[in-house]
This record gives structure tokens, sequence and C-alpha cells, in this order.
């Protein structure tokens, strides 16, 4: 399944990054000629706390109408809302520098047919303790809701790194029916890459960045490409992807929906990155999609 919805592209600069934001960048470039790995390291950490912004009226109406509640997380814990009391639960994950209500347009077509929803604020996310967060974290999270709640959902929507940070659980064995990735990277270094890019590092600078990132988390950032993911039962998956993305590009959804074997790949003209989020056919080919599975 490939099929056409009825789009504008933003340049990753330091002249669209807030003037305090652009000091900072600033001055990470001038640490970096005189000490690049103190530059590399605090850049680093930079990398890891996510913006948080204004909740809009839309989403907070959204909200009164959900019972909210607290997940344990580590030493800390997540912000979460639930609609509806079925055990039939379907998740809503947010992106970077979002928040759960974000996908709130989900909850009331997936009520009427039966299934309840739950959706929270990632760590260093939203109305979540914490600024800093990471795609593991938000992976973890989606695990601490499910013991939470003591059953697996029988569906996911997320959006965006939401949808990296759940193709991560599933493929650490998360069990879910059906999912529905929309606008998902192929990659967490696409958003070192931008986040370099914004910067406006030097290809020496974003190389340390990326070389004091594995040594401090521990990690290679290569393995959270999609490729390396493995993430399995690939036609549980539904991709929904804008060819306009200016945030994560078209050809993030179509290397992801190829990597698993999703079962479509749905393309949308005009919505962009977070706009998708309110459209109604996105919404209905999403939740359809949740509530078909057998």
């Amino acid at each position: 399944m490939n099929t056409t919805m009825p789009s504008a592209k933003k340049s990753t600069n330091v002249r669209a990054l807030p003037f305090p934001l652009r000091a900072v960048a600033m001055g990470l470039r001038t640490l970096d000629k005189f000490a690049p790995q103190r530059a590399a390291t605090t850049s680093a950490r930079l990398f890891c706390y996510p913006p948080k912004h204004a909740r809009p009226r839309r989403e907070q109406a959204w909200l009164e109408n959900a019972t909210p509640f607290r997940v344990r997380l580590g030493r800390s814990e997540v912000r979460a809302w639930r609609w509806g009391s079925g055990d039939r639960v379907v998740f809503l994950m947010h992106g970077w520098a979002g928040r759960g209500a974000q996908l709130g347009g989900m909850v009331e077509p997936l009520l009427k047919r039966g299934l309840s929803v739950v959706t929270w604020d990632g760590p260093g996310h939203g109305d979540s303790p914490g600024s800093s967060s990471s795609l593991v974290e938000l992976s973890d999270s989606a695990f601490a809701v499910a013991r939470h709640l003591r059953l697996d959902p029988h569906g996911i929507i997320a959006h965006s790194m939401g949808g990296g940070a759940m193709g991560l659980a599933l493929a650490e064995g998360l069990d879910v029916r059906r999912a529905v990735l929309i606008s998902p990277p192929a990659s967490l270094l696409h958003y070192v890459d931008q986040y370099a890019g914004a910067m406006g590092f030097s290809p020496a600078m974003q190389d340390r960045l990326t070389e004091t990132m594995n040594r401090s988390f521990r990690v290679n950032m290569a393995d959270f490409d999609v490729e390396a993911m493995r993430v399995p039962g690939g036609e549980r998956l539904l991709v929904i992807h804008d060819e306009g993305d200016l945030e994560v590009p078209f050809e993030h959804g179509e290397r992801v929906a190829r990597a698993v074997g999703a079962a479509g790949l749905i393309r949308t003209e005009g919505l962009g990155h977070k706009r998708i989020l309110l459209s109604d056919r996105v919404v209905r080919t999403a939740t359809d999609w949740i509530v078909d599975a057998s």
C-alpha cells in the first residue's frame, strides 16, 4: 500500500535559532577552537535537553477529559493520562520536544470503537519532571507504562522520534498487535546532523560530538539506525509520512517502511511534520489500522 493524500522547506541554520541559543552556539564554536573536547562534551549535554513549549488550548481540552496518573521510571516518573477503562489499550507516543496530548485527535475515534487510550509526557518532556531525555528513555517509558497497567498495548500510534522509540521498544520485546509510525526517523544520527547544522558546527566538530556521545552514553549511535534495530513483525506496522516534511524528510519514512517490511506506506502532502497529527484523514487512517487488528 503506497497512496497519496492531499509542503515548505525549512533550512536548518543558525539564524533560525532563538537569540539565546544563537549565543550559545557561537560560544560553543569559539570554545571548539581552544578546547575542542570540552566543546564536544558541552554540546553533547545540550543535545539531550529537549525544549519545552507551552501546551495549546486544544491539548488542555483533551486532557480535561482524561484521568491523570503517574508512572515510576527509575528514580523519577512520567505524567500520564488515560481515556476509557477497557483492556484493549492504545498507546500514543510523542516525539522529541513534544507532548503526549499532541496526538489527542486520535482519542475520540478510538474510544468510539471500544478501545481505551493512554498517553504520557516522556522523561524531560511536557509535564514530566527532569530536563534531559533520550531515545532510550522514551522507549523505556513505554515499558514502564505497560508494567504500570499490567498489560501490553493493543496498539501504538507514535510520532517522529516517538516512532523511533517505539521501534526500539518493539525490537526489545514490547508486544503489540498493530502500530502506526507517523513521520518516523530512520536514524538517530539524523537528529545529530540536524542539531549540528542548526548550531553551525563544522564537520570536524560534529564528528567529535558524535564520538563523545558514543563514549559518554556507551552506545554506538549507528546502532539506532532502523536497519540495525531489526524491528520484528513489520507487517503489523503502518507508516504515514508527509512528502514535504522538513524536520524528518519523507525519505526516512520510505527507509523505515522498507527496513521493517511494513504493511504499507501512506504518503501525505501539504501537512508537514506536526500538522499531520491534526489531519482528519490521517487520524481516520491511523485509528482504522489499529481497530482492524484481529
